[in-house]
């Protein structure tokens, strides 16, 4: 466990891109329940799946800054 500020806002964002992981993880098991029955809900997984990916990026992209 980090002791100083830089060290725990390190920690933090980690945590965001693992929580980014499993969005992703659970957009793709959602796809996957859902089959061919509801086309617009894969639109809906497809776009969330890529919001994830830019903010991860984003995130990234701090935490190498950091």
């Amino acid at each position: 466990m980090a002791g100083n500020a830089r060290g725990k806002l390190k920690e933090e964002l980690e945590g965001i891109l693992r929580n980014y992981s499993w969005i992703k993880v659970h957009c793709e098991k959602a796809k996957a329940i859902i089959g061919e029955t509801h086309p617009e809900l894969h639109t809906f997984f497809d776009q969330t799946d890529a919001q994830v990916d830019s903010l991860g990026g984003i995130t990234a992209g701090v935490l190498q800054s950091v």
